[in-house]
């Protein structure tokens, strides 16, 4: 058979969307999401060492003006709620509270089941076209079937092996607040009690808490699939380009299906995560002074935790600001800051004080 670019590159659509997968399995899987047969994306991603998944901390920060510090978000659902759910839509500063008994949810969980359904019809279809044509060699047959119940198995190794890791913060009753700064003129602040937050913000994955003999066992589980994933690997990329158009045209088709179940269900899996806040109240705020004044004037704790985090430029402009902006709440933030810094580039003979304009 005469070697074609296109033949090899169809066994190596099961190796993308790995970053995808990697944050699906640390999004805490549920039964539906388990019993799918769309194939998982990435498959290397199971190479890796499980201890990986407990390691995981978004790049998005959030400030804590009761703790005076900034923190990385470990909860991969909370960082995938605020990309995907558009919690920091430029121009908006939004308020909203830890739900004390959160919604059911039944339309979004009613959709994840939805896409489980999807699945199982989707492979019944890709299994009947591979019995029922003629060009069909064992090589689809064997490759799809065997892709299928691998999935199956490593997600509901995932379940077996991880929980949510319950977090135990000292003065758990207390206010506490997370602050969420988006790129442009944007904000997102949760607030509520201590253990609350904490939970909401930090929980990321860890082992099970189980008998010893568990313990081992899945341990044993996890080495040898990351052995039986190589094994697959490899089998997928020797047999699939020597299948024939058919068997090609079938295995692409599975993981496609494995890459839009993926997408998907990691977006109902951030609207399911929405559910758990309640009293939305959105702002609009024009530039990022605006956005400044209103996480101050919003009654956090007094003293210098602003600037303990950073949450304002440096300047003797801005630290002035600080101040009156919270003792004038009804003048304009930003000409407030115009007014500050005139009247100080007045009293040192300056053009304009350093210190950074408002944005």
């Amino acid at each position: 058979m005469p070697w074609k670019w296109n033949i090899d590159a169809t066994s190596f659509v099961v190796l993308l969307g790995e970053d995808e997968e990697l944050n699906f399995r640390r999004a805490r899987r549920r039964l539906c999401d388990v019993l799918s047969l769309a194939p998982v994306s990435g498959l290397q991603a199971y190479l890796r060492n499980y201890s990986t998944l407990m390691e995981a901390q978004d790049k998005q920060q959030y400030i804590s003006p009761y703790g005076m510090t900034k923190r990385q978000i470990r909860s991969i659902r909370c960082a995938q709620m605020l990309s995907r759910c558009g919690l920091l839509a430029n121009g908006t500063i939004t308020f909203c509270t830890i739900a004390s008994s959160p919604r059911k949810g039944r339309q979004v969980i009613g959709l994840c089941w939805l896409m489980t359904v999807c699945s199982w019809l989707s492979f019944a279809a890709l299994v009947a076209v591979s019995f029922y044509s003629k060009s069909t060699t064992w090589v689809g047959i064997s490759n799809v079937a065997t892709l299928a119940l691998w999935s199956v198995y490593v997600r509901a190794l995932d379940v077996a092996s991880f929980a949510p890791v319950e977090t135990r913060p000292p003065f758990p009753d207390k206010l506490d607040s997370a602050i969420f700064l988006g790129q442009d003129n944007s904000a997102f602040i949760i607030e509520g009690r201590r253990r609350d937050i904490v939970q909401w913000t930090g929980a990321g994955l860890g082992y099970r808490r189980m008998h010893a003999a568990w313990l081992r066992f899945l341990a044993l589980l996890r080495d040898t699939t990351r052995i039986g994933t190589f094994a697959l690997l490899v089998f997928i990329v020797c047999t699939i380009p020597n299948g024939s158009d058919v068997d090609r045209i079938i295995f692409f088709a599975y993981n496609v299906l494995g890459q839009f179940n993926t997408r998907i269900s990691l977006h109902l899996h951030a609207q399911r995560t929405l559910l758990d806040l309640q009293d939305f109240k959105k702002i609009g705020v024009p530039s990022r002074t605006h956005v400044y004044a209103e996480i101050l004037r919003r009654g956090y704790p007094e003293g210098n935790w602003a600037k303990d985090v950073g949450l304002l430029p440096k300047g003797k402009v801005w630290e002035a600001w600080r101040s009156f902006v919270v003792d004038h709440r009804d003048v304009d933030p930003k000409e407030l800051w115009e007014q500050i810094s005139e009247r100080q580039s007045r009293d040192l003979g300056s053009p304009r004080m350093r210190g950074g304009s408002p944005s």
